[in-house]
């Protein structure tokens, strides 16, 4: 009887290991996904996709410098939750709106991306449900965003590391995940305040298949 209670126990045990490790791996690591006709398809080979919407970015050490732009750009997702942003820029900086308490810029210069491209990789925030896209590169490409603008004493600039996340939301009706900075997007480091991490990345961006991607049948993207 002892012996038939032991195994019974240790079957148990087994089964809970089991199911624990199979969770584990469901939730390894999320996916970007493609749509073919009414199928969903993991992504197993380079996918072209464009980046359109806004993207803003404050320093808020010492006099805040911060824009919000329109931005257009360009990325490649990969196998395994893989991507790479190929291009990322501000078309024209007049369109961009100043962000934080007194902006001490009379004229904008130059807001624009670095180091280009830039390694991202998608990840599980919440198990099961939030999966968030981080920046993960490294010198030479470490991704940063350089300020430029003129004030009354002069010129002044800034460069602010991005090695930060957004949330992704897939977007079904349109075939686009959106990439949303918010509070969980980590502040980064800036020249201007030096070793202490004051940048803080905002807005939404939208990724959706190229004109190219569309010809060859994928009608949208997904994560999972």
């Amino acid at each position: 009887m002892r012996s038939r209670l032991k195994k019974i126990t240790a079957a148990c045990v087994l089964a809970v290991a089991l199911t624990a490790l199979t969770a584990s791996a469901a939730f390894a690591f999320p996916n970007w996904y493609v749509k073919k006709g009414t199928s969903w398809l993991p992504v197993e080979s380079a996918v072209h996709v464009t980046v359109e919407g806004k993207f803003g970015f404050l320093d808020s050490h010492g006099v805040e410098l911060g824009l919000s732009c329109p931005i257009s750009g360009k990325a490649t997702l990969k196998a395994n939750g893989a991507a790479e942003i190929t291009e990322f820029h501000v078309a024209n900086v007049s369109n961009c709106t100043p962000l934080g308490k007194n902006f001490p810029c009379t004229q904008i210069e130059r807001f624009e991306a670095a180091n280009i491209p830039w390694a991202t990789e998608l990840y599980w925030a919440v198990p099961g449900s939030e999966i968030r896209e981080r920046l993960t590169g490294a010198e030479p490409h470490t991704p940063e965003f350089n300020f430029l603008c003129k004030t009354s004493l002069g010129e002044r600039s800034d460069t602010c590391q991005l090695n930060t996340s957004a949330r992704l939301t897939n977007v079904e009706s349109t075939g686009e995940v959106w990439a949303e900075f918010d509070s969980k997007s980590a502040k980064t480091k800036c020249s201007q305040g030096g070793t202490e991490p004051t940048g803080t990345p905002s807005e939404v961006l939208k990724l959706k298949p190229t004109a190219e991607e569309k010809a060859k049948g994928i009608s949208g993207i997904g994560v999972e």
